[in-house]
């Protein structure tokens, strides 16, 4: 009996938890910005990672690889904690899917990218492996890529928000700039 009433605490206190957990937003632009921003820190940590990787460098491929997937997973747990917006889901859980993709992507061809790097990206026949993994990772993201843009400018467009680039955006663009 014991056992039982403190197994139904846990999961009370889980549920009680997880409801305060959840965000509370101003307005439709305070929203899409969550959102983004929780896009962003994945972002941000995949450019860590790909900055990492080398041959030779194998420590701390696998410091930014896990590093990625507990941003994901963090973030993951911040978009599913997030309530409806007058009754929108679709942006939210498109950007949940797409989240869930980086996930699998982490899981499976980051680890093949750490393989291939250490081992030498010019060695064999390691660089057509290697963009083998980049091809693969592009077909896998693009129609949840697709899907939350999509989502995204439909939520835009119903709450009368104009898009603009975000903060990654803007430092790719000028990376991009600089000869």
């Amino acid at each position: 009996m014991r056992t039982s009433l403190l197994a139904l605490f846990f999961v009370f206190t889980a549920a009680v938890n997880t409801v305060n957990a959840q965000v509370s937003f101003k307005n439709a632009v305070d929203y899409n910005d969550y959102i983004i921003n929780e896009q962003n820190k994945i972002g941000l940590a995949i450019n860590d990672f790909m900055k990492a990787c080398g041959k030779g460098k194998l420590k701390d491929m696998d410091t930014r690889h896990a590093d990625v997937i507990k941003q994901i997973d963090a973030s993951l747990v911040a978009i599913n904690a997030m309530p409806a917006y007058k009754g929108n889901v679709g942006f939210r859980n498109a950007a949940s899917e797409l989240f869930e993709v980086y996930k699998s992507i982490a899981q499976r061809e980051y680890r093949d990218i750490i393989a291939l790097m250490n081992e030498g990206i010019d060695v064999g026949q390691n660089r057509a492996r290697f963009n083998n993994v980049l091809f693969k990772i592009d077909e896998k993201s693009k129609p949840f890529s697709d899907k939350f843009l999509t989502e995204q400018i439909k939520f835009a467009e119903t709450f009368k928000i104009s898009l603009g680039a975000n903060e990654l955006e803007k430092q790719e663009e000028q990376k991009d700039a600089k000869p």
